[in-house]
Formats: structure tokens, C-alpha cells, sequence
């Protein structure tokens, strides 16, 4: 039966425990036929497009299965994803469309610094799991032409959910914020805004809340939750689903995602972080993942995450964990240097003073930041923290 299930993934667990996801025979080939469409990932007859996305993540069988309908020709890289066998990938089988996690084509982007492809055959990088900062994607573009398109999606939707393809006719800076959006849901999954007691707000780019959603391909329950009693999993399969008690699920059926952030009239996504990730500040919601963005855009700086610091003033302050571009000298005055490209963009006291760096960040399995491990290191006192003078607070 079309209901059965037909797999199970696990959610990679950035913060917290992994979570069962099982998926039906009818969830799996309804988003694999979504994402063969123009305004999704547009997988399509005649053309190769490169796998960067482990299958083992977030079920990505998605284009494989949506490859096999349209006879589209797909390369997978194998177990290596360094920039350098990537690059020796792209340039030996000439793919035109590509996936894969905002780390990947980072970490492909300084590697293409020293080492410039002969030709680019690239048309479009589709990238989601993590925030893709915006320089990333003017640098993609500038330099060899390539559109870098943003989605948004979990475990739990399918995976894919949002993608950032501006309306058509849309230029200038009207279409650079659209691509620097999460990208617009699609037909069959319903969404929603949230506040802090669960009240619904209307869509707009000024209602700030908890994203739900809920559709024809997004999980209704856990295999396995916290819910399950002591005498094994208390969960059953009905209809396709697995019914299960657990606090990710609304009574009505929505799905709390996690993430924070907006919706436009237009149903175009903003995250702004992570509920978790969120700095708390003298009163003030910092957004983790609005910083990492803004140290990206220094040309001093290949990768970075924040996390927030205790911080006996305000309760907690944005941590900077830094890995700068080669040959760049990790000190204060690089440190100030990056904290003023900061600062130019953002007010003053969202600004961090406090800054590492270090040779990698800590990745999962699929190339995510685990913030988790950093906070480990930081309680550990292995970090050597450069403090800048604090900006104002208002």
C-alpha cells in the first residue's frame, strides 16, 4: 500500500537527540515529483547533476528517485567530499546542476583561490541545511557565473520545503533579497507563524515567530521519542503514520520546526536562527545565524559560527569561532579588523567582543556546524578567547 513505510532516517540531532523519521511509500514519491519541477530543484531529462547531499541525510533520495523519472544522469563523488576531489569532479564530469550543504562550496570557493577551474560547467548550486551566507552567493555568481539557490527543509519535510527562486520579472535589490531568502513554500504544505504562547500572526516581514508547517509530505510523529514507555516503542503504525505523543507536534497536526523567523504576504521564508542557537542578551534576542552571516562577508574570514558566551553583565554575549583564509594572522588586530566589517552592517552592541579562532570548525556528519561541540569546548576552557572593548548597549 502506497501508505506503508517505506524508510526510516534518523534527524541528525544538532540539538538534541536523533529522531526516527519514517517515511511512506506515497510521502517519498510525492516530494521526489515536487522537486523535479521548474520552481523547485527543476531535476530534469539531459542534464548531470552532481549528489554533494549523503543519502544517509535527511533521506536525501529525493533527486536520486526524481533522477530515475525524468532520466536525468547522476555523479556522485563517493566518500570524498574534500574541495580538491570535488574540484577534480566538476572539471572530469561536467555536471550542470549541483547540492549540497554551505560548508561544501565554502570550502570549494578557497580552493578555487589558488587553484582556478580551466572552465566552469556549473549553472546552479542548490544549497540548504544551514544558512548560505550572502557573500557566499554574490561570490558564486561574480566570479564564475554560477546561481547559488537557497533551500530551506528538515528531516521531518521530506526533506526540501522552501526554494529561493525570486518571481519572475523581479531585479536589482528586490531579486538579491528574495535569493537571500529561504525561498517560497510549495503547493501541499501548509505554513504558519507562531508567537511565544502559540498564537498564529499574520504573514509578513515583521511577524517574528516559531515557523510550523504541516503537508502531504511532512512526518506527524517520532519512531522511538521520548514519549515511548519503559516496556519498548509506544508508538503504531496506522495508515502509513507512526502515532506518537511528543512536544515537536501540535494537537492540531503542525510541526514545530525549531527554526525561527518571518513570511512574506508572497509565502517566502526568512530563518533567522535556530531556537536554540538564539543569544539571549540584556534583555535583546541576538540571532546567531544573522552574525555568521555578516563575519562571512569579511574577505579575511573562510568560515565562522557563533555561540553565545556567559557573560556576567549581560547573561550571555556572541561568541565568533573563526577560521580565517590562509595566510591570514590569527590575532586582536585581525580580530578588531573582522569586528569592524561587523559593525558596519549591524548595530554596535549586537557586535561580539569576543572572538576565537581555530584551524576547523566542528561539522555533523553532513557538514552542519555542531554548535554542540563548540559549547563543549568553550565549558572546557579550550578555546583562547581574544576580549575587544564592548560596544554600546542600548
Amino acid at each position: 500500500p502506497e501508505t506503508a513505510p517505506v524508510a526510516m532516517c534518523y534527524s541528525t540531532g544538532t540539538t538534541g537527540a536523533p529522531k526516527g523519521v519514517v517515511f511512506s511509500h506515497r510521502s517519498v514519491w510525492t516530494h521526489a515529483t515536487t522537486i523535479r519541477s521548474v520552481d523547485s530543484l527543476a531535476v530534469r531529462n539531459g542534464e548531470r547533476f552532481l549528489c554533494c547531499v549523503p543519502v544517509f541525510h535527511v533521506l536525501s533520495w529525493g533527486v536520486p528517485i526524481a533522477a530515475m523519472m525524468a532520466g536525468t544522469r547522476l555523479i556522485m563523488p563517493g566518500g570524498d567530499a574534500s574541495p580538491e576531489h570535488l574540484s577534480y569532479v566538476i572539471a572530469d564530469a561536467m555536471p550542470l546542476r549541483a547540492h549540497g550543504a554551505p560548508t561544501v562550496w565554502t570550502q570549494l570557493m578557497v580552493h578555487y583561490e589558488k587553484n582556478p577551474p580551466e572552465k566552469m560547467s556549473l549553472r546552479e548550486i542548490i544549497s540548504g541545511g544551514s544558512t548560505v551566507p550572502p557573500a557566499l552567493i554574490a561570490a558564486w555568481e561574480e566570479r564564475y557565473g554560477v546561481d547559488m539557490t537557497h533551500t530551506w527543509g528538515m528531516t521531518e519535510t521530506g526533506p526540501v520545503g522552501t526554494v529561493a527562486r525570486p518571481p519572475a520579472g523581479v531585479g536589482g535589490a528586490a531579486r538579491q533579497n528574495y535569493r537571500e531568502s529561504q525561498g517560497r513554500f510549495p503547493v501541499g504544505m501548509m505554513y504558519r507563524v507562531v508567537d511565544e504562547d502559540g498564537v498564529p500572526l499574520t504573514a509578513n516581514d515583521r511577524s517574528t515567530g516559531e515557523i510550523q508547517v504541516r503537508g502531504n509530505y511532512v512526518t506527524a510523529s517520532y519512531y522511538h521519542s521520548p514519549a515511548e514507555d519503559a516496556e519498548g516503542p509506544a508508538a503504531v503504525f496506522r495508515g502509513g503514520a507512526v502515532e506518537d505523543a511528543t512536544d515537536r507536534f501540535t494537537e492540531d497536526g503542525w510541526l514545530r520546526t525549531g527554526d525561527v523567523g518571518t513570511i512574506t504576504r508572497d509565502g517566502f521564508l526568512t530563518v533567522h536562527d535556530r531556537q536554540s542557537d538564539i543569544i539571549r542578551s540584556g534583555g535583546e534576542w541576538i540571532y546567531s545565524a544573522t552574525l555568521e552571516n555578516l563575519v562571512m562577508a569579511s574577505p579575511m574570514v573562510a568560515e565562522a559560527a557563533v555561540i553565545g558566551m556567559p557573560d556576567p553583565d549581560w547573561g550571555e554575549r556572541p561568541l565568533a569561532v573563526v577560521v580565517v583564509v590562509p595566510g591570514t594572522p590569527t590575532t586582536r588586530e585581525t580580530a578588531a579588523a573582522i569586528s569592524e566589517t561587523v559593525a558596519a552592517r549591524a548595530p554596535r552592541w549586537m557586535v561580539p567582543e569576543y572572538w576565537t579562532f581555530v584551524d576547523t570548525l566542528d561539522h555533523t556528519s553532513v557538514g552542519k556546524f555542531d554548535k554542540k561541540d563548540m559549547r563543549t569546548h568553550l565549558r572546557r576552557g579550550e578555546f583562547r578567547i581574544i576580549r575587544l572593548p564592548r560596544g554600546d548597549k542600548p
